[in-house]
């Protein structure tokens, strides 16, 4: 049987990458990793992070501890014990639960740092990218390109919700001074403590700077985690077409199987991480949904708190989109190996691959889908309808406790 020609020509003739030297994707990549992290430490950098504590680290901490969790745990004391009304308890219990989930988030990502820093997934490293490297550029270059579109769709949405929060009560601050010659600060929650001017400003500010840090969260988180599943994606759309063009008298099976081991490596490191974030979002969101139905039938929504409310779902709506599309890239991508494996030659050539390509189809047939909640609740591309579906039930028995 005739051999296919190899479009990229004999093994011989190939351009390698010499040790160290980076695909300039991949340094443009990196140079978005890296502006990720800086945003995450707020302005330190992963290797700075991972020294000895020192006052920086100790600045980073304070700066959550007194905009996020001294808010969480505001928030909790006002829905126990200082609420007037149900809709008062429902609503500060939202906010509790909003800021409480990217304060846990942030600090989880904070303790995993050096992991994250340690395990980045360096594409050169792969013999299937050093066979393939013009392929590999273009491939990279294209996913990073929809990445990033996609990201700053979702970042102007996000800066509107912020803008929305922190400017949304100067604005009708001012048109109720305008109409009524009366000085007061409007807030989007009631408030429940009757406080001096200077300290509402002070309590503006502060509400201000947690707003801002959460959009600041959303943009570092998503370049952090989005660049490694980008990675994987990129990785595994290198392997199959490396496996597609695999015509050489001499197979390079072997080194594709190291790749594709150390892929699912990678791949399994970044789920278990995307899973347990996930586990705080998804939770978050499930009861924000419920809290949220059950606060409409309550009051009809005005002012600076009906555009609070109609940004804020949008938002966690297209938090929910991005954590299941993220799963699903790496779940499909592994996956495409097994359609990779089955174009390729290897079993007319040798018997003797038969094993390996075995190997190769039951590694890539694997079950990669995250699982939250005891492993009952898939994080996949139908996970948002699952999950407003489900929060009906908490709706429910809101309802019941309100009657």
């Amino acid at each position: 049987m005739s051999q296919r020609p190899d479009p990229e020509g004999p093994p011989s003739k190939r351009t390698y990458l010499s040790k160290g030297l980076k695909l300039k994707s991949s340094v443009r990549l990196d140079a978005w990793r890296h502006i990720g992290y800086r945003l995450l430490l707020l302005g330190m950098t992963p290797e700075n992070f991972m020294e000895k504590f020192s006052v920086r680290h100790a600045l980073v901490y304070l700066i959550f501890f007194l905009t996020h969790s001294l808010y969480s745990a505001h928030e909790l004391t006002v829905a126990l014990f200082f609420s007037r009304s149900l809709l008062e308890r429902v609503t500060h219990g939202y906010i509790l639960t909003y800021i409480f989930t990217f304060n846990l988030q942030w600090y989880y990502m904070l303790r995993h740092v050096g992991n994250f820093h340690r395990h980045e997934m360096s594409l050169e490293n792969f013999a299937s990218t050093q066979a393939h490297l013009d392929f590999a550029e273009e491939v990279f270059n294209k996913n990073i390109n929809a990445f990033l579109k996609y990201l700053f769709i979702s970042m102007l949405w996000w800066a509107t919700n912020t803008t929305t929060h922190v400017f949304g009560p100067l604005v009708e601050t001012v048109l109720m001074y305008v109409r009524s010659g009366d000085f007061k600060l409007a807030t989007v929650l009631p408030q429940v403590f009757s406080l001096p001017m200077w300290a509402q400003v002070i309590m503006y500010i502060h509400n201000a700077t947690a707003t801002i840090l959460l959009f600041v969260y959303c943009l570092a988180s998503y370049l952090v985690l989005g660049t490694r599943v980008l990675k994987v994606k990129t990785q595994c759309d290198i392997l199959n077409e490396a496996l597609r063009r695999d015509y050489d008298e001499e197979s390079n099976i072997r080194s594709y199987i190291k790749d594709h081991i150390n892929i699912i490596k990678s791949a399994k490191l970044l789920n278990g991480h995307m899973q347990m974030l996930n586990g705080i979002i998804f939770t978050a969101c499930y009861l924000e949904f419920a809290t949220q139905m059950f606060a409409l039938t309550l009051f009809e929504p005005s002012g600076a708190y009906f555009f609070a409310l109609a940004f804020d779902l949008m938002s966690i709506m297209l938090i929910l989109v991005m954590q299941c599309w993220f799963a699903s890239i790496v779940t499909i991508s592994l996956q495409s190996v097994t359609d990779a494996v089955y174009e390729t030659n290897w079993y007319r050539r040798d018997k003797d691959n038969s094993l390996n390509v075995l190997m190769m189809l039951q590694m890539a047939q694997q079950d990669y889908i995250q699982r939250i909640w005891f492993k009952s609740f898939k994080i996949e591309r139908a996970a948002i309808l699952n999950l407003i579906r489900s929060s009906y039930a908490v709706y429910t028995a809101l309802l019941i406790f309100q009657e």
